[in-house]
């Protein structure tokens, strides 16, 4: 495309759409060339890839830039807001932003993290002032429901949806189509579904220590316990020592340092599968070891760094070797396989919930139908604990 060509339609196309910042602009992107139509339009600044159009001729892309201007104008809800109206977004992004880093200071949150949320509630501030929409719930619903549901990025929107609404004075209150997944009713035959569902988590992990038993540590782990990835690698070593010489048995325990948001604290994962016929779950190896985090403290950057790099790796290999099957090792699936486990042996919801660092209210809303003699959650409070 000659820099000439490429001119001479641009100046065609502010003269015919009223815009005086608009351009046509070719992008090449990992391997393929496209037009993009780069300005501003009433105001809102746009960047939009022109379907269909050939980069070596400009001239004929000029329809369907036309069509593509028109386009944008249409799906605007309102003209451009007032300078009012933007200082009110702004104030809004700014509590949020201040919450997130007041979280990160208070080290609740990691600087990863902390940063991935900032981006995100940027992007839904930029996307209401788009179009001229105040933060509110109904606007706030249109944002996230734009992602699939059990999608990462739904997770985030929400996230970001919460925070906003909370800066703006407001608790978003996400509808069942709003919601990161559908939450289905529980499986009534609880021991027909564990046997199945145990079998094809067990099975998929003797497929991964054939080929790699290297790499299979931490997944027994987390299929025994039902403890997240990130949490084995920060299991206390001389837990992990005493289930090497006792076989770990179903009801042992290991001390942890549970990371998950809101509940940093230290955690004991509780043994619910037998897997000594396939593998020690106490005999760790020297790659594990050197990465293992503290068990009794946040980690710092650095080990955090390596422990995830570790974990990383393992949930590469585990899809390379077991493709599609590899569902049935993931983390939230082996967390709810762990949970009623636990509750089919009939301990007390209430150490159920502590073992698998969630909590009570959410656990009897998910598996109440599975409580041990109907209990509720306000009863299972009332039981005394065992002794540690």
């Amino acid at each position: 495309m000659r820099t000439s060509d490429a001119t001479e339609v641009s100046a065609e196309l502010q003269q015919r759409c009223g815009c005086s910042d608009l351009w046509l602009r070719r992008q090449s992107r990992r391997g393929s060339t496209h037009l993009l139509l780069v300005g501003v339009i009433d105001g809102v600044r746009v960047s939009k890839r022109v379907a269909g159009a050939d980069p070596a001729y400009p001239r004929l892309a000029l329809p369907a830039a036309l069509e593509l201007a028109r386009e944008i104008r249409a799906n605007r809800a309102t003209r451009p807001p007032e300078p009012e109206a933007v200082g009110a977004w702004r104030r809004i992004e700014l509590r949020a932003l201040q919450s997130i880093r007041e979280e990160q200071e208070a080290h609740l949150l990691r600087p990863g993290t902390a940063a991935c949320r900032e981006r995100w509630v940027r992007r839904a501030v930029r996307f209401l002032m788009d179009r001229g929409w105040p933060v509110s719930q109904a606007n706030l619903h249109i944002w996230v429901t734009q992602s699939p549901q059990g999608s990462r990025e739904r997770r985030e929107r929400l996230t970001a949806a919460r925070g906003l609404a909370a800066a703006a004075g407001f608790a978003f209150a996400a509808s069942s189509e709003a919601r990161f997944s559908r939450r289905g009713q529980p499986p009534p035959e609880i021991s027909q579904v564990l046997t199945r569902d145990d079998q094809a988590a067990v099975e998929t992990f003797r497929r991964l220590l054939a080929v790699d038993p290297s790499t299979a540590w931490p997944v027994a782990m987390a299929l025994a316990t039902g403890a997240r990835l990130m949490g084995v690698m920060a299991m206390h070593p001389a837990d992990l020592a005493q289930l090497a010489s006792s076989g770990a048995p179903i009801g042992d325990s290991v001390r942890y340092w549970d990371s998950k948001q809101g509940r940093r604290k230290i955690n004991r994962a509780i043994i619910s599968l037998d897997l000594s016929s396939d593998l020690c779950l106490g005999s760790v190896s020297q790659e594990f070891l050197e990465v293992l985090m503290p068990w009794n403290r946040p980690a710092n950057p650095d080990e955090h760094e390596r422990a995830r790099l570790a974990a990383a790796r393992v949930h590469q290999r585990l899809r390379v070797i077991c493709g599609p099957d590899a569902r049935h090792l993931g983390a939230r699936w082996l967390r709810h396989l762990a949970c009623m486990r636990l509750l089919r042996s009939g301990m007390p919801p209430v150490q159920v919930a502590a073992a698998i660092s969630t909590s009570l209210p959410r656990l009897e809303e998910r598996y109440g139908q599975f409580f041990p003699h109907g209990a509720s959650g306000t009863e299972s409070r009332q039981r005394p604990r065992p002794d540690d």
